[in-house]
Parts: C-alpha cells; structure tokens; sequence
C-alpha cells in the first residue's frame, strides 16, 4: 500500500492516489500479463476445487479411457474455451501452435463409475446358489429330480421357473426386486402406474393384463406340505401351467411329502385300494372271461386316464391329489375296487387261483387283496390268515424251499463225489 498524504485537513477533502499521477504503481496491463493472471487464477481454482473433491468423496478411477479433448472449431468456439480464446493473443482464426495456454492440455476431471443395475439385481440368483438355497430349503422333501415339463404357449424361461415353484413354497420378495416391473411383460407397475398384483403360486407381482385377479388355482405345495386344498388368485400364466400339468403323475407321494399322511389320513385309505387294484389287475390280466365279459374296460374306463392308479401305489397327479383331498378319489377307487372284486368271486378261473394257508389248512381259499384279513410273506408272495401268521417268525414255505435247495446241493456234491472216484 502506498503512503498517503501527511496533512490532511478536516475541511479539504482528502487526497486520493489517482490524483497524484505521480504515486501511482505501474500496473501491466498489457494483454500478455492479463493472460498469465488468468491462468494462474484458473490454475488455482483448479487444484482448489480438487483437493475440496478429495477430501469430501474419494475419487473412482474410470475403467474407461478418458476421451481425448476436441479440437476447436475455427467458427463455432466451445463455451467452456471461449475465455481462454478471448483472453489469449492468438487471432480469430483459431489457437496458434506456439501460444502456451492454447496448447496447454485440458485438467483431468475425476469421472463417477455407475454400477449396472442389470448386474446388481442378478447378483447372487446363478442356478449353483438357486439349487443350494432350494435343497436347504426342502431338507429332503419335493421332487428327488425336478420332472421335465414342457407347455408350448409358454416361453422357456416361464417353464423352467413356473416348474421350480411346484414343491416350494415361494416366499416373497417385494415389488423392488423385481425392477418394479411385472414379471411377464415387464411393463411398469407400482407408484404411478397402479398396483402390481400377488400371484399365489409364484409370489411375484403381476401387471391388470397378466392378472386378472378372477383366476383360482390350488396351490401344490401349500397341498403336499400343509394339507391346504383351499383356492389362491394365480396369473394366467400360472393357471394355463397348473391346467396344463395337472393329470401328469409326477408326484411320488413317498419321497415328496413323508409325513403327509399324520396329517392326511386318506392317503393310507387310497394306499389299501390302490394296493387291492394292484392284485385285481393281475387276476383280470391272467383270465381270459374278464375280457370277454369286458371287466378289463370296464376297470380301465372308471379310472380313465389314469391307469397308473392300478399299476402302483405311490404315484399321484395334482389332479389325483386334489380329488383326494376332496374325497373323490377314494369314491373312485371303491368303485373300482368292488368292480374287481365281483368278478373275481364269481369267476370259476380267477377263484380258483387262491392261496390255501398251509397253518391252519382251511380249505377256503385265501386272496391276497383282502388286506384286512390276510397276510403275504414278502419273499415266496405265500398267502396266511393274518389270526394264523399272528405268531410266526419265519414262513413255512421259505424253510421247506431252503431245505431242498439245501437237499438239492448236498445230493449234488455226492454224485460229484463219487463220479470224481
């Protein structure tokens, strides 16, 4: 600061410095000097700004090459270069190569790296996670091999994801999982575009077009695991999927649900008829009369398409398994069974295919599908009385069938004997 006046008057106004030309500094106010200031006020600025950036976030390096600056059009100047065009000594045609602050390269600018939404929602969903967090889930319930199934008017995708919700109760999880999205035709829903609606069978949320909320569907699993015949709102597609697998027997009632039947006793009562149609078949099958008199269609037409109800006993649809909930099944399966039975009895070939027990040496025949009141050895299939096989511990038919093979290799060893002498 410059010295001012030492007299000042209290009258006179006092002396200011432009009036002595004199005491005046000699300022550069040449254009070469104002654009060094320039520059060195922009320098500053710059790193001023960078070290605030610093310290308030760290900076994340691109993983992408910075693009390299654009050159300046003669005609049409960027705005964010039209100060340092200005203030330079280069003329209107555009930036000389030897002028410093025309070539000086542009301050590199730290650069945000956005991460994929895509790739955050599909973190940790892979089939190995999907397949380890489903065996957790079902501790040894379900299918043992999931079933192939196929239904054309639907695409893969929806197959494959539709066939994973059969044996697991599906948790949900939220419209923002989903990308607020319906998960058929991902058109937008929630907020502002309207409710997305619950599906019951997958727990995924639906758009008004992919769910009409008018479609009902028993839900499998809620049936095979909580014995829960009630009706839930399904997406079409879930209802066309349902209808479309319903009379396909892929349930092994065995291996999907063992406790099931504590809670559902009908499945030990369908069990004893599939067991007594399972015999009858094979006496229908070795007669020749149950053809002629068309006991054989008439048995296949009560339980049409179901021929694997007489076939085994373990085997069941989601059909089968909702009739069975509702009783109807074992209607069914009565019916069949007394159909069976009738001819069996009347029958002069079939009837005489009974069993004499060899305990108490009735001569009234024994059948192996009266389950009340016989039992089967396992291993010679011989039929008892169940009152006269109460205190067996071994079967008479087994020992007499091991004492002659036993005879049967001690006779052989003799003749080997003697003919090797």
């Amino acid at each position: 600061m410059l010295s001012r006046s030492l007299t000042v008057s209290p009258v006179v106004s006092p002396t200011l410095e432009w009036d002595h030309p004199a005491t005046q500094s000699d300022l550069p106010l040449s254009p070469a000097s104002l654009a060094e200031e320039l520059q060195v006020a922009q320098q500053s600025s710059v790193q001023a700004a960078e070290e605030d950036q610093n310290l308030k976030t760290p900076s994340i390096p691109s993983p992408l090459p910075s693009p390299p600056p654009t050159p300046l059009l003669p005609h049409s100047p960027s705005p964010a270069s039209s100060v340092s065009i200005s203030s330079c000594q280069c003329s209107s045609a555009g930036p000389q190569p030897d002028c410093q602050m025309c070539c000086r390269s542009p301050q590199s600018r730290p650069q945000l790296v956005l991460s994929d939404p895509l790739a955050s929602l599909a973190l940790g969903t892979d089939l190995i996670a999907a397949q380890t967090t489903r065996q957790r889930r079902l501790q040894g319930m379900g299918f043992s091999h999931p079933p192939s199934l196929r239904v054309v008017s639907l695409s893969l995708a929806q197959n494959i994801s539709l066939t994973a919700a059969l044996d697991l109760l599906c948790q949900e999880t939220g419209l923002d999982s989903q990308g607020w999205q319906c998960q058929e035709c991902s058109k937008a829903v929630g907020a502002l575009f309207g409710p997305g609606r619950l599906c019951s069978f997958t727990s995924k949320y639906y758009c008004g077009d992919c769910h009409t909320n008018t479609q009902t569907a028993v839900i499998p699993a809620r049936l095979m695991y909580n014995w829960d015949g009630a009706q839930y709102k399904v997406a079409r597609s879930s209802m066309v999927f349902l209808q479309a697998v319903a009379t396909k027997p892929i349930i092994d009632i065995r291996s999907f649900s063992p406790n099931l039947p504590k809670f559902a006793p009908c499945l030990d009562t369908s069990y004893r008829l599939r067991k007594q149609l399972t015999y009858l078949s094979a006496y229908l099958t070795a007669c020749s009369r149950a053809g002629q008199e068309g006991v054989k269609v008439a048995l296949a037409e009560s339980v049409w398409p179901r021929e694997y109800l007489y076939t085994g006993t373990d085997l069941y649809s989601l059909r089968d398994m909702e009739q069975l909930y509702t009783g109807e099944l074992i209607t069914t399966l009565t019916t069949a069974v007394k159909l069976c039975v009738k001819h069996v009895t009347s029958c002069l070939v079939c009837s005489g295919r009974g069993f004499i027990c060899e305990l108490c040496r009735d001569r009234r025949p024994v059948y192996p599908f009266n389950l009340d009141t016989t039992s089967q050895c396992e291993q010679c299939l011989t039929v008892f009385h169940s009152s006269c096989a109460a205190g067996l511990t071994t079967c008479p038919k087994c020992e007499r069938l091991e004492a002659r093979s036993l005879n049967w290799h001690v006779t052989n060893s003799k003749l080997a004997r003697e003919t090797g002498s």
